[in-house]
């Protein structure tokens, strides 16, 4: 995985760890976790981005970012939607 969006919560973030690993991604409370109300960054390689108001802008900042960075694949789209 080149990169993962989070909430920028810490309480948020060991929330939405534990219910992904818990969950799999097609089940509807993995697909709840991708439409809270919250702020979100953008995981890199280490780097942090952010922070997003919506989980959409961090997307489509991190879709350009990979991108630049020569790390965009054709699967990129998915894992995006993770």
């Amino acid at each position: 995985r080149v990169s993962r969006i989070v909430p920028t919560s810490g309480i948020l973030m060991i929330a939405f760890y534990v219910i992904r690993g818990l969950c799999s991604d097609e089940s509807k409370i993995a697909a709840w976790t991708r439409v809270w109300r919250c702020q979100w960054k953008v995981l890199i390689d280490g780097k942090s981005y952010g922070p997003f108001s919506s989980r959409a802008d961090a997307i489509s900042f991190e879709k350009d970012e990979i991108y630049k960075q020569g790390k965009f694949f054709a699967d990129a789209t998915h894992e995006a939607a993770v």
